[in-house]
């Protein structure tokens, strides 16, 4: 009977663990679709990204009824909380409600239930081989997008920001297992999937390589073997190398893809010698004045989208801008606060999957997309109010 009820609770676990992972397999094999057979912008490439939307619904709805079991009333007042702040947003900044209604479906549909889904995980255990599973199917199917885009047989543009964030989730995954043991089979999947990245990527990804990098590091009580040794003596070398000769390295890698056909744009930004913000600070300075006109009341959700037509691209910006300086800077700060707290006081399991959920979920916010629409924002808020709360911290006590 025990053994019955755990395969059980395995399987549900699985579940919601599979419900989160989805979007990242899907969007990436929906992508190789559309690249592979030419579809982007074209009415069959909108019926296949409508088709890949409704087989994640499905695998979200095939959970659900174990997620209303195990957290009922966190599913309401999420819900009731949530659509209480949008209906006070929408009738107090009148103004924003067209740009509003094009977020409702996003925000809960799909950032909520990704939320409380989060939430409801408490083996982290299974939760972390569903990722390592899906960044393997992530993998395969962007490596095999860039191969195309390398042989000519497709077209990604001038680049991809989409593929880079799609690739982002094995080479996080690769870099964890490396550091914690290193094999040449993990490095050579961390190097292609790095290469991807850099020939047809954006630059934001690049950042969140290095923040994960630098936590995974200087994790205070981590166990200095002699392996770990060399493998984080090796990658300083390595990093201090590439800091002295990064002109000759980016000029390197710059003549290889060119030998390929392949213009890196991340490459041509790096090697300009200086900070390229392409175009953001006009966002910036757009946004920010109307922030300082109202520090009290801020402009509201989606003022940003009334103001320049689209996200401010930069999380802390966007925050302030929906709620005001005061009541946006106390969320920011209890975020931090949380997620600080975590990383210092926090068991193995807990912190690997904090510096991970953080450099993929909220790092790259600070350059690109909106916090209220991102799928990896969500699961990160989710892991940290869920070890926060300590609904994991029982299935995991053994880590």
């Amino acid at each position: 009977m025990l053994k019955t009820t755990i395969r059980k609770d395995q399987r549900e676990e699985r579940r919601i663990s599979q419900a989160l992972m989805a979007s990242f397999v899907i969007l990436t094999v929906q992508y190789f679709v559309l690249v592979s057979l030419n579809l982007m912008d074209t009415p069959m490439g909108a019926r296949v990204q409508l088709m890949s939307k409704a087989v994640v619904g499905i695998v979200f709805l095939y959970a659900l009824p174990i997620v209303l079991k195990r957290s009922l009333k966190r599913f309401l007042f999420v819900y009731w909380g949530a659509a209480l702040l949008f209906m006070i947003h929408y009738f107090v900044f009148p103004q924003n409600q067209v740009q509003m209604q094009t977020l409702f479906m996003d925000i809960f549909f799909i950032s909520m239930p990704t939320f409380i889904y989060s939430m409801a995980i408490s083996d982290f255990d299974i939760f972390k081989r569903s990722m390592q599973q899906a960044a393997s199917i992530v993998m395969v199917f962007g490596t095999l997008t860039a191969i195309y885009a390398f042989t000519g047989r497709a077209s990604v543009g001038t680049y991809s920001m989409s593929l880079s964030y799609y690739m982002l989730l094995p080479t996080l995954i690769y870099i964890d297992r490396m550091i914690d043991k290193f094999s040449f089979r993990h490095l050579l999947l961390f190097l292609v999937s790095l290469v991807v990245i850099i020939s047809l990527g954006a630059r934001g990804p690049l950042m969140c390589i290095g923040v994960f990098f630098l936590l995974k590091i200087m994790k205070p009580d981590a166990k200095w073997t002699k392996l770990r040794v060399m493998v984080f003596g090796s990658l300083i070398a390595g990093l201090v190398g590439g800091i002295v000769f990064l002109n000759e390295i980016l000029l390197l890698l710059d003549n290889f893809f060119r030998g390929f056909g392949i213009s890196s744009r991340t490459l041509r930004l790096l090697m300009r010698g200086n900070i390229h913000l392409s175009g953001r600070e006009r966002l910036y300075q757009l946004v920010l004045p109307e922030i300082g006109d109202r520090p009290f009341t801020g402009i509201g959700l989606a003022g940003d989208y009334r103001i320049i037509g689209n996200y401010v691209h930069n999380f802390f910006i966007e925050v302030l801008g929906n709620f005001g300086i005061v009541l946006g800077g106390l969320l920011i700060g209890l975020l931090l606060i949380l997620v600080l707290r975590l990383l210092r006081n926090s068991y193995e399991q807990a912190y690997g999957l904090i510096a991970l959920w953080l450099s993929l979920g909220f790092v790259h916010l600070m350059v690109s997309g909106s916090y209220l629409i991102d799928i990896q924002f969500w699961i990160f808020l989710g892991i940290v109010v869920n070890f926060s709360l300590g609904t994991g911290r029982k299935e995991n006590e053994r880590y």
